[in-house]
């Protein structure tokens, strides 16, 4: 009789898509069993803060993004990265040409969609840059559908997501005006993987494993992303999406999971810059109180 699996559980931070085809991919290809573990994943939406379901012991791991993180760790949560997912920020804004609204100065007394309790502090970030926080009037975006039927004028978007639903209704980019934070100077990291830290004292060995699984499935799942999808659409509700947007976004997805010039291998690691680049512009933009440490935000003996 083989040794008793660990339960482990982790917490999505948005609807089942291939955003976290990895993770899936881990539990399907047995990787989580051969560590160990006896995986439960959770899904997410826009009422579900993962890293509050972290702090209150709800789940073991969750998916979040570093920026949340570190705000979440100034306000004194006791949380802690384990490993960095996606390594470019992959968010931004979207307007209609025909709404005129071309820049974001232009965005002053309009409707502007947010993802809620998910969203990334980019958000906050790109209306304090341009001084719009206390004028635009911040609408609960649930779908794309908010931006396609005129219920905001500024729809929130991820590159591998809300903008591929918007060039399937027909929108095309010459028909947008598309404002990536990134290109702001207000972009910051994204999808990572955080524990508690008294967690993590006591169970270190487990969240160096799973964290494996993880990168073993996400490494597969970039190599394989035909057999990937079928896996993802064993999970996604099909009524909800398609399979050729899921397979749109994996391939999206993937050049910021392992951009150009990152190594597959790579999948995961902290790169010190990057991380730093993300608390500063928190800091500048008066998102956390004090400048943060981010070697005590990271567990770098995981990855």
């Amino acid at each position: 009789m083989g040794e008793k699996l660990e339960n482990l559980k982790i917490q999505l931070k948005w609807f089942h898509q291939a955003q976290f085809a990895g993770i899936y991919v881990a539990k399907e290809k047995g990787y989580f069993k051969k560590m160990g573990i006896d995986i439960e994943i959770i899904q997410g939406g826009p009422n579900i803060d993962s890293d509050q379901q972290v702090v209150n012991r709800v789940v073991d791991i969750g998916v979040s993004l570093f920026d949340r993180l570190l705000v979440h760790r100034d306000q004194g949560f006791p949380l802690v990265s384990i490993a960095q997912i996606v390594q470019k920020s992959t968010r931004g804004f979207v307007t209609k040409r025909s709404s005129g609204i071309d820049t974001p100065m232009k965005m002053e007394g309009k409707k502007v969609g947010t993802f809620g309790s998910t969203d990334s502090y980019q958000f906050s970030a790109f209306l304090r840059k341009f001084k719009l926080e206390n004028h635009v009037d911040v609408v609960l975006q649930e779908t794309i559908r908010y931006f396609l039927n005129n219920k905001v004028d500024v729809g929130s978007i991820t590159v591998y997501n809300e903008l591929q639903q918007i060039f399937d209704n027909g929108l095309h980019p010459n028909k947008l005006n598309i404002f990536l934070y990134e290109s702001y100077g207000v972009g910051m990291l994204e999808d990572t993987l955080i524990v508690r830290e008294d967690w993590l004292d006591a169970h270190h060995d487990l969240a160096k494993r799973a964290v494996q699984a993880i990168i073993n499935g996400w490494q597969y799942a970039l190599l394989n992303q035909c057999e990937a999808i079928d896996i993802v659409m064993k999970y996604v509700k099909e009524m909800t999406t398609t399979r050729e947007l899921q397979e749109k976004m994996l391939q999206v997805i993937a050049n910021y999971i392992a951009p150009p010039q990152f190594s597959i291998c790579k999948i995961g690691e902290f790169i010190l810059p990057h991380l730093q680049h993300t608390a500063n512009i928190l800091y500048h933009y008066n998102l956390i109180s004090k400048p943060a440490n981010i070697h005590e935000a990271i567990n770098a003996t995981i990855p």
